[in-house]
């Protein structure tokens, strides 16, 4: 099993507004559906926010490393 990937920040139109939240794919050689996401949070309209827990995430995965 290959393994996750970084995390990032997901875009899907929801009720005529943007909404953002954090993902990873969890087996980076297989195709990407929704059995290999995984999220992270609650989804935001602010996209900003969602990408400094997407930045908080990664630091802390690579710290671990």
């Amino acid at each position: 099993m290959a393994g996750k990937s970084e995390w990032k920040v997901q875009c899907n139109p929801i009720g005529g507004k943007y909404l953002y939240i954090a993902y990873r794919i969890l087996d980076e050689s297989k195709p990407v559906h929704s059995g290999n996401i995984e999220h992270y949070g609650e989804y935001s309209e602010n996209e900003e926010d969602v990408q400094k827990l997407v930045d908080e995430l990664n630091a802390k995965e690579s710290n671990n490393d």
